[in-house]
């Protein structure tokens, strides 16, 4: 009895070292900084892809006041749109208050006649803005100085103003009888059974698809560059307009599209039984998405293909400036794949969350239900700073080479860091 007694008190001393060395190791990784300290009632909160936070409080009862990076903004009864720009540097939102509304932005407020508001959008190249009003049942278009009147705009299905990169030039979505057409600066394109815009190319042409019965077509300005396919329920382009990309389905089959002036023609990609989840490289002509063909899971990259989890695959990630493509998956186990390479996370972690990755690094960052974990999957360590009643998906915010999250504790908003 004696000697169990020695050895239960020596595994209670090693777990209370090791618990120690756990808490001074996320210490000197993870540091939390209180934002609010919950004078006021704390609504909503988030961040957005670069290096902006804002929250939304109740200072009195149906009054709302907007926080940007602890810096707060009028009152208003009502807030909608909060936009930011693609660079991070201007932001903009509607806000009403008794009888007003107003366009609210980082250097002016401008008063509204209007009786409700639309959309907020910036040019890809974040110096213009696009934003809509509407008087009655009739909306207008604010760009630049040009006031547009949208006559019948399909808003509802259609609220996206495409700007080009420099936003000389705009598009969006009409309803002509029956059918839509596309307004491209003042001039309209054929009417269609269906519009699919995609977003302004570099040199001013606008990309869309479009169909006629049963057929969807792909268009870039004039151009026809693809046809004959069945459904079109995937895009994207990147900000610099010179990659873009579809999600189609063509006899049966599903197929990934790649447009780039690097390629003669479109890039076809495999044809698999369901494709999903696109996403572009910053910079380069590539693109990736999930894949399934005989109830095998991929994550393809371009005509690579990655094996996915033999359970369950996770979405695949661009890092920001490109250099990794990632995804998560579950076979026995969990376990990320980075570039192609699959590491081991040795336990379950959740596939339904966003995953933050510093580029060219062994970490990854994602959130519990009470706090933000970082992971290096080379060693399988991990740290983790405090603990919250509610937080969001975390961001890395490459200018100060910090993994983020917000949480908070009733009413206190705390900005969640670590660092490697």
């Amino acid at each position: 009895m004696i000697i169990n007694a020695k050895k239960i008190l020596i595994f209670i001393n090693i777990f209370f070292w090791i618990l120690l060395l756990g808490t001074v190791n996320s210490q000197q990784h993870c540091v939390d900084y209180m934002l609010m300290e919950g004078t006021e009632q704390l609504v909503t909160f988030g961040m957005d892809t670069t290096k902006n936070w804002w929250a939304v409080t109740e200072p009195y009862s149906e009054s709302y006041r907007l926080i940007i990076n602890g810096i707060p903004q009028k009152d208003y009864k009502e807030i909608r749109q909060l936009t930011f720009s693609a660079d991070g540097n201007r932001w903009a939102y509607f806000g009403k208050d008794n009888t007003q509304w107003y366009l609210n932005s980082n250097d002016t407020i401008i008063s509204l006649t209007s009786n409700d508001v639309g959309q907020i959008d910036f040019s890809p190249n974040s110096q213009k803005i696009a934003y809509s009003y509407f008087e009655g049942f009739e909306e207008t278009i604010v760009i630049g100085d040009n006031k547009i009147r949208a006559y019948q705009r399909d808003f509802q299905n259609h609220p996206k103003i495409f700007l080009s990169q420099n936003g000389s030039k705009y598009a969006w979505v009409v309803k002509r009888g029956s059918g839509f057409a596309l307004n491209i600066s003042g001039k309209e394109t054929d009417v269609y059974n269906e519009i699919f815009p995609i977003g302004f190319w570099y040199d001013g042409k606008m990309i869309y698809a479009a169909r006629n019965f049963a057929l969807w077509e792909i268009y870039k300005g004039d151009e026809l560059i693809g046809s004959d396919y069945s459904q079109i329920f995937e895009s994207a382009i990147n900000l610099n307009g010179n990659v873009a990309a579809v999600l189609a389905s063509q006899t049966g089959k599903q197929i990934a599209i790649l447009i780039s002036d690097e390629y003669y023609e479109p890039l076809i990609g495999n044809r698999y039984d369901y494709i999903s989840n696109l996403v572009l490289h910053p910079n380069l002509p590539m693109m990736a998405y999930n894949a399934n063909l005989y109830q095998t899971d991929f994550v393809v990259l371009n005509s690579t293909e990655f094996a996915g989890g033999k359970e369950q695959t996770g979405t695949p990630e661009f890092t920001h400036d490109g250099e990794d493509l990632y995804f998560l998956g579950s076979d026995m186990h969990s376990f990320v794949n980075v570039n192609g390479r699959k590491y081991s996370l040795n336990n379950e972690v959740s596939l339904d969350r966003y995953y933050a990755k510093k580029p060219g690094s062994n970490t990854i960052a994602y959130v519990t239900n009470t706090s933000m974990i970082v992971r290096d999957i080379e060693n399988n360590e991990q740290y983790a700073g405090m603990m919250v009643d509610n937080l969001i998906s975390p961001r890395f915010n490459w200018r100060t080479n910090t993994y983020e999250t917000l949480g908070s504790i009733g009413n206190r908003l705390y900005l969640m860091t670590c660092r490697f």
